[in-house]
Formats: C-alpha cells, structure tokens, sequence
C-alpha cells in the first residue's frame, strides 16, 4: 500500500499502525 508507505517516509509510523488497525 503506498500510502501506508507515505506514511513511514513521513515519520508517522504510530500513524501508519493506526491505519492498519482500523483500515478505511
């Protein structure tokens, strides 16, 4: 998923875990 990676890249990774825990 390339915007979970955006997400990472973006130092967000609590970010990118919230949205695999509730996924859109």
């Amino acid at each position: 998923i390339p915007a979970f990676t955006d997400i990472i890249i973006d130092g967000e990774e609590r970010t990118a875990i919230k949205l695999i825990v509730e996924p859109r």
